[in-house]
């Protein structure tokens, strides 16, 4: 399971969803006392967090990443294993 930005269907904003093992989408819903449930799965409201935090994180890196491809800057490897861009 994860993760996936998708169009809402009520108001065609941006939103999130969990994609299941079996390929359906679940859309995640914030209810009034601010924790998150999906119709249809049994996910606490800490995995959902775990799996929105990850697709976010996941997203930020690859724009950041992007952004310095787009300046002209290679992925290096340190000679202590870190990650440089230079």
């Amino acid at each position: 399971m994860k993760a996936v930005k998708i169009k809402s269907k009520i108001d065609g904003m941006f939103t999130w969803a969990i994609l299941d093992n079996d390929g359906t989408q679940h859309e995640i819903h914030k209810s009034y006392d601010e924790t998150y449930y999906a119709d249809g799965l049994d996910l606490s409201h800490s995995d959902i967090r775990k799996l929105l935090t990850n697709a976010r994180a996941s997203a930020s890196r690859k724009a950041r990443e992007q952004a310095y491809k787009d300046c002209g800057l290679v992925k290096v490897k340190g000679a202590l294993g870190g990650t440089y861009w230079e």
